[in-house]
Parts: C-alpha cells; structure tokens; sequence
C-alpha cells in the first residue's frame, strides 16, 4: 500500500470529499472474466433490456453490421475493451493508471493527479476517450468522456453519442477477484443511466501477450448489410 494527495479530482462531479492524504488500493496486476457480446445490466445474460430512446432503438433496430468497428480491426471502444474473455493489465502510479488490454493491443489512460478534462476533449474525441478519476477509499472511481461514437457499446449495435458519459469503479473484493461497476448515460440514446457489473479474477502467469488483427485480415471481404436481432423467441 501506497499513499499520495488524492485532493478534489473531480471535485463535486463524482462525490468528491476535502483535499487529504489517501491510502491507494492496490489493484495492479493481470486479470480476466468472462466475455459476453451484449451490454446488460445483468452480465451473465444474453440479452438485457436497456432503456432506449426512440432514437436509440430505431438505430439499434436498423444497425448494420457490415460497419461494424471490430470486424474492421478498429479499437472496441472503452466498454467492449471490458467484454471480451481476454487478460488485461492495470498498472499504477501516483499520477496515474494505465490499462493494458491484450484484444487490439490496446490502453487505456487514467489521471489521478488532481487534472480536470481539457476544454478539448469534445473537439477531437478518442476511441477510449479521456479519463479522469481518484481514489474513494478501496475503489478508482473515474469519468470517461469524449469517446468516439464509432466505438459501439457492445458487439450487436448498440450505439452512443458524443454526449457519453462513463463512470466506472474498480477495487478488489480478494486477492484474488476485481470487482469492475461501470455507469453508462447518454440522454441520446438512453432514457436513464444504467449500471453494468462484472467479476475479474487473477491470472497465474504476467504476460499480456500480442492479439492484433491488422495482418493478412481476411474477415472484412465476407461482412454483409444486417440488422441486430434481438432474444430468440420460444
């Protein structure tokens, strides 16, 4: 365990107490959970039910597949990153997290040194967006916003604007086990926030290893226009 000056990242915007030394939970190391292809308040299921706008289910009815970002070997965005079954490795220091995601040999970066999104962040959006975050005792609470609305939230076409907000909380809940909670709103497409949660366990070996997908990609000639379908009916 490791101390630093937490002060008001955030501020009021995710709860934030008074300046104070903080003690930072350890949740550095390899991990991986269960992958799932759909975005649902309960993980273990395939299918859930999200609160659609209007606008938001018209889109995700006629989404075509044929665009889909992961087919195409483009960075899944800051939610799919967290679907899929492979390692992943969190890395801290006193200023900030990094993420290391095995699938598209991907990161992410989160600043827990006291920094505020830039005026920018709307202007030139990123796949994984920005993150800005702070330790509330044994959790890294943090902000994702910015994120590229190409980047789907899940892998069957369910959508977002660059009005997303994403707030996201990890902590151990063993030694061997992370507890990851992630809050999604965009009043675009979403009547309500809504919460998705999910159980990483520990990997024995330390290797993020290489899984790209930019060489001799064969998948992208076979794709064809399709909408998303829904639960399959009895």
């Amino acid at each position: 365990m490791r101390s630093i000056l937490a002060g008001g990242i955030l501020g009021g915007l995710l709860g934030a107490g008074p300046t104070a030394a903080q003690t930072v939970p350890d949740i550095s190391g390899l991990w991986m959970g269960p992958g799932a292809a759909v975005l649902s308040p309960n993980f273990e299921q395939q299918f859930g039910e999200l609160p659609l706008t209007p606008y938001g289910l018209e889109r995700y009815l006629n989404f075509d597949h044929a665009l889909n970002t992961g087919a195409r070997c483009l960075p899944l965005g800051p939610t799919r990153t967290w679907q899929v079954n492979l390692p992943f490795r969190i890395v801290q220091t006193p200023e900030l997290v990094v993420i290391v995601y095995e699938i598209r040999r991907t990161f992410r970066i989160v600043y827990t040194d006291g920094r505020e999104h830039p005026d920018i962040v709307f202007d030139y959006p990123e796949w994984m967006g920005h993150s800005v975050g702070r330790y509330e005792g044994d959790t890294l609470v943090f902000e994702t916003v910015g994120v590229n609305p190409r980047a789907d939230l899940d892998n069957i076409g369910h959508e977002h604007s660059d009005q997303l907000r994403l707030v996201e909380r990890i902590r151990r809940a063993d030694n061997g086990n992370l507890d990851w909670e992630i809050t999604i709103e965009d009043p675009v497409f979403y009547t309500e926030p809504f919460t998705v949660r999910k159980t990483f366990e520990r990997m024995e070996n330390d290797r993020v290893m290489d899984y790209t997908c930019q060489e001799n990609e064969r998948d992208v000639e076979h794709l064809v226009p399709g909408i998303a379908v829904g639960p399959a009916e009895d």
